[in-house]
């Protein structure tokens, strides 16, 4: 099933400009709207009925064959891809039946008149099919990020020029989700061979970490020792300033998750998430493995049983799923630039703040004041001396 669509900002900027996410936006906002998710799953039969809906409206008179081509890709998946160019690398996406009432325009033709299509060039586009195909996909994207992307956000460049969109978030259950998409723009061609202005988001695109619940905690103490031990020059995690940033996070408003723990303010003994903290955070060789298995902090999940936390070869926070042979080569699965780890952080505690994990903001809180407080040093003294 088709996830999501990527869209490069001059595209939205374009919709924008012209009227076009507003009108979008109200769209979606009606209970009663057609969708992707109000359909759930395409089958064959609806892709087609899609095609002739917007065939028999007219949209496509000034090049008949279009409809056709777009029936074509329906009932030959296998030979039909999209194929888009990361550098010197060509990549192919097969075409999913969840693709077609977004290049036949479908969801597009719910908003657009007739009149809007045939002159879809008033609203910057080079045809018709160009303008339906790209507000359609738009129209998915916004909607599927309605139900994902509920936390704090952000956007970063790397390095290598690559754009990234990250946030920390939860599932429907509250269970921790940590998210980092490449939006970056490449050059996509579209299965009927079309340069396209979007591109479906795939798995070359997408880093997931799926925790379980109620293991922000643990993720907070891994952030700070990674911070204190590559001296990484932080806003929020410096003894000097953790508490103007802790008041900026209790100003603002906070929301209940849907879950017994969410009103828990006080959790375990904050000295426990950082027991992990006696040994340095094992970094990763240039072949992504370790010399010596020590104890990293970990985050456990049901779907990879666990992550484990290192500091990657280029000094990245990376999250690892662990390998049975120690020796073998780690499974990298989110990699979180050094630049970055203020954003990472902020990121956690609004996940906290709004409800969306079953940790309460206060427990992180209270965790990064114990850090940087007295009681703190004493306890790590004692702990050493036992």
């Amino acid at each position: 099933m088709r996830l999501n669509y990527i869209l490069p900002k001059e595209v939205e900027l374009k919709l924008e400009s012209t009227g076009l996410t507003q009108r979008i936006d109200e769209y979606l906002k009606d209970p009663s709207s057609i969708t992707l998710t109000s359909r759930g799953a395409i089958f064959e039969e609806e892709a087609f009925r899609d095609i002739e809906e917007v065939e028999r409206k007219g949209y496509f008179k000034e090049d008949p064959s279009i409809p056709e081509k777009i029936k074509n890709l329906v009932t030959n998946q296998e030979a039909n891809y999209w194929i888009t160019t990361r550098g010197e690398k060509e990549e192919r996406e097969k075409v999913d039946l969840e693709d077609i009432p977004v290049l036949s325009g479908y969801y597009a033709s719910l908003i657009l008149n007739k009149e809007e299509i045939r002159k879809g060039e008033n609203f910057g586009f080079q045809t018709p099919l160009e303008l339906l195909s790209v507000v359609s996909a738009y129209m998915v994207r916004e909607e599927m990020d309605r139900f994902s992307e509920r936390g704090y956000i952000w956007e970063s460049q790397v390095k290598d020029g690559r754009i990234f969109k990250s946030q920390v978030t939860g599932d429907m259950n509250l269970d921790l989700r940590i998210f980092r998409t490449d939006i970056s723009l490449y050059e996509t061609r579209d299965p009927l061979g079309n340069k396209s202005l979007f591109r479906p988001e795939s798995d070359r695109d997408r880093q997931v970490v799926a925790a379980y619940h109620s293991t922000e905690p643990v993720l907070l103490a891994a952030i700070i020792q990674y911070v204190e031990q590559e001296k990484i020059k932080s806003r929020i995690i410096h003894k000097e300033k953790y508490q103007e940033f802790i008041t900026e996070i209790k100003k603002s408003e906070r929301r209940i998750g849907n879950a017994t723990e969410c009103f828990d303010d006080e959790g375990e003994n904050p000295f426990l998430y950082f027991i992990p903290n006696l040994n340095p955070m094992q970094r990763l060789d240039l072949e992504n493995k370790v010399s010596t298995e020590i104890r990293p902090y970990i985050l456990y999940s049901q779907h990879e049983g666990q992550y484990e936390i290192f500091i990657g070869n280029k000094g990245e926070f990376t999250f690892v799923v662990p390998k049975k042979n120690k020796d073998e080569q780690k499974k990298i699965v989110l990699t979180i630039p050094a630049d970055e780890i203020d954003e990472l952080t902020r990121s956690l505690f609004m996940q906290a703040k709004l409800g969306l994990g079953r940790t309460s903001s206060n427990i992180l809180t209270t965790i990064l004041e114990y850090k940087f407080s007295e009681q703190f040093e004493k306890d790590m003294t004692r702990f050493k001396k036992e």
